[in-house]
């Protein structure tokens, strides 16, 4: 399999402009108020709720910006300048509303920015998730408007966010880490975070020390991923130290999308800090979740798999985590099937591994031929299914319709197949390679 045979630029980006953003910016654009509605159903069609959760709102904030970007490259048709506008009411938004004294932020807030009632855990490190989804927010529009006081901001809550971390003040709502356990995702998503801030820091010719600073933060989160997490193929996504808990559910268990999700980042760490080594590695890592992972059956990753395979087994210690694992893990869920889109085609374009073209095009013609909304299902894609890929009408995490991953995914495969430089997007139609999504019969073709 050769790139030629793979899917193009042009068809993820007329995706993108014909049914993911027009969703999102007549409907998630809070236009009186600021910030953005993402309490909607799964089908796309009702808004739920008005309340505003920071973590949905720092997402929305970086695909704008980015949107932007590759608007005013010509990479995609859309107004850069309006895209900007919305980003930065968002941002203010999140500045004005979410961000407390202590620099920690508000997990949610009404649609004014208010508190809501009976909210809980607003402050004190309610969810790094949270503080890091408004620093990514934050540094992208830094890096593409030339910001500086946004910068400043993000790097301010980054500081905080990483001093409560090493104070071991490490909450994540909405499900805590148990105790007892360390997990990949506080070193995935922090590393992540320090990537958006460095750039951000080296777009803005910030001084030497700042931008090695921001150097330094994202070296030290890569190696604490790939060295404390990464064991040989293997992501352990809850690590313990304690012998005695090898055997539980919660050690056994994988996240076959958080391991591809974490090693595009580290390929994008790595490639700013000159580390060559690391697509290679990734590639045999990603490829190896994805086997873990994979139901041969119906198609696309389950959310949650045994370190062997199989659905999730081990001793029960009981815990909010542990339950949802057990309830939800045949699950197929929007996110890890787009996250796998983008690694693995990184992944392909840095080695030309063949394993990572097969396992490109087979996540495409899966993700394509599933997930998009069909003509009387619903709007844009229905996010979650379940196992037999019907939709699945539950919430998974927040009570949220998140447009980030699809839409960062797409937007990525656009510049990366493309490049950094100016490029017309064309009127032409979605490429033949692409699975009829009109088809309300249509099945998972996984190859």
């Amino acid at each position: 399999m050769t790139a030629e045979t793979l899917p193009t630029a042009e068809l993820y980006r007329e995706h993108l402009q014909r049914q993911v953003l027009p969703y999102w910016l007549e409907n998630g654009i809070d236009r009186e108020l600021g910030g953005f509605y993402t309490c909607f159903d799964n089908r796309g069609e009702h808004l739920v709720s008005t309340d505003k959760y920071t973590w949905s709102q720092g997402r929305f904030v970086w695909m704008l910006a980015k949107a932007s970007e590759l608007a005013g490259k010509n990479a995609i048709t859309a107004d850069a300048e309006e895209l900007l506008a919305y980003a930065s009411a968002g941002a203010q938004f999140l500045v004005d509303h979410a961000v407390l004294p202590d620099l920690s932020c508000k997990y949610v807030v009404a649609r004014d920015g208010g508190a809501v009632d009976g909210s809980t855990g607003t402050g004190a490190g309610s969810s790094l998730y949270a503080d890091s989804f408004v620093v990514i927010g934050l540094s992208e529009l830094a890096r593409v408007s030339g910001n500086e006081p946004l910068f400043e901001q993000a790097w301010r809550i980054y500081a905080a966010t990483d001093e409560r971390i090493r104070s071991g003040i490490v909450r994540t709502e909405p499900y805590p880490v148990p105790d007892g356990f360390s997990a990949y995702g506080v070193a995935m998503i922090m590393l992540n975070t320090a990537t958006a801030l460095h750039d951000a820091a080296c777009a803005l010719d910030r001084d030497a020390g700042t931008r090695s600073a921001t150097r330094d933060a994202m070296a030290a989160w890569l190696d604490t991923m790939t060295s404390r997490y990464v064991v040989g193929r293997d992501v352990v996504e809850l690590a313990s130290g304690d012998e005695r808990q090898q055997d539980t559910l919660l050690a056994r268990h994988r996240t076959p999308g958080h391991a591809v999700e974490g090693m595009a980042f580290a390929v994008q760490a790595a490639t700013r800090l000159g580390v060559t080594d690391m697509a290679p590695r990734a590639s045999s890592v990603v490829e190896r979740a994805l086997q873990l992972g994979w139901d041969e059956e119906h198609g696309g990753l389950y959310r949650y798999v045994d370190k062997d395979g199989h659905a999730p087994s081990g001793r029960l210690l009981g815990g909010r985590l542990e339950s949802l694992i057990v309830d939800t893990w045949d699950t197929k869920l929007w996110w890890p099937q787009v996250e796998a889109l983008y690694a693995t085609r990184l992944c392909y374009e840095l080695t030309g591994s063949r394993e990572m073209a097969s396992w490109t095009r087979r996540a495409h013609d899966y993700t394509f031929s599933v997930f998009p909304a069909r003509a009387g299902e619903g709007l844009e894609w229905i996010q979650i299914r379940d196992r037999r890929n019907r939709p699945l009408d539950k919430v998974v995490a927040l009570p949220v319709k998140d447009p980030f991953h699809i839409t960062r995914s797409l937007l990525l495969l656009v510049e990366l197949l493309t490049g950094p430089g100016t490029q017309s997007p064309g009127t032409s139609s979605p490429d033949a390679s692409s699975p009829d999504t009109s088809d309300p019969e249509g099945s998972p073709t996984p190859q």
